[in-house]
């Protein structure tokens, strides 16, 4: 499946995003920062993947840019 790595970290980011505004309602910033660390390790991995020779480097920058817009799309 193309982009499988991507789509899993995807669906992982938003099951974070969603469990922290449940969780946070009113703290915003506490929000945005959990979507954000959840998004840096996600960032690690995609780069671990990518020195071990998954996928190209071009890829695992092309994955964390996708992952960096959707946070922000996930904050509140």
């Amino acid at each position: 499946m193309k982009h499988s790595t991507y789509n899993n970290a995807k669906q992982c980011l938003i099951s974070v995003a969603k469990e922290a505004k449940r969780l946070n309602k009113n703290d915003k910033p506490m929000i945005r920062e959990i979507i954000n660390e959840q998004a840096d390790q996600m960032h690690r991995q995609i780069d671990f993947c990518a020195m071990k020779g998954s996928y190209s480097e071009s890829m695992a920058r092309q994955y964390k840019n996708w992952l960096s817009q959707l946070a922000c799309k996930l904050h509140p």
